[in-house]
């Protein structure tokens, strides 16, 4: 009896224990289609709500991800006043990342960003979140032609010094 007791009293107090620590829905990293880009940044329509965590859902904060951040108020700035009507498709569909960045919401409320209900930081819990990051610009190759050219100029410099030295 005792040992059913204790197996009882183990295997409760273990799942009592347990606490609500589920990841993001969408683990993978985020696609293009889930941000925008614009002014050198990518934006992107983190959650419907601005607090970590409500009712059974956590928000992820911007450095779950790597790159990812807070908008600082220049930057929040600049997002209400030119960049939230690049936030719908052609069809009206919000563009956004919940899935990646909440551990039960999969969807923004449209109905808050019309509002002017949208944050940059925690709290607020009404307020659609946004991150950014810095813009990824990959490194322009240097085409062939100009390692050519400079190759030729190289070739050109030492002739002119061969000719000097005979002369």
């Amino acid at each position: 009896m005792k040992k059913i007791l204790a197996t009882t009293l183990l295997v409760a107090g273990s799942l009592t224990s347990m606490g609500a620590s589920a990841a993001p829905i969408n683990v993978g990293e985020l696609t293009s289609d889930t941000y925008i880009s614009a002014a050198g940044l990518d934006w992107t329509w983190a959650a419907p709500v601005s607090e970590v965590t409500w009712g059974s859902n956590t928000l992820y904060g911007p450095d779950y991800r790597d790159g990812w951040r807070f908008a600082t108020n220049d930057e929040f700035s600049y997002l209400k006043d030119n960049l939230l009507s690049l936030f719908f498709d052609d069809n009206n569909n919000p563009i956004h990342s919940a899935s990646y960045w909440n551990s039960h919401f999969s969807h923004v409320d449209s109905g808050d960003w019309n509002s002017g209900y949208i944050s940059n930081v925690f709290g607020g819990s009404a307020f659609e979140m946004f991150y950014v990051r810095d813009h990824d610009l990959s490194p322009v190759p240097v085409p062939a032609a100009v390692w050519l050219f400079g190759s030729a100029l190289l070739g050109f410099a030492g002739w002119a010094r061969r000719k000097n030295k005979q002369a």
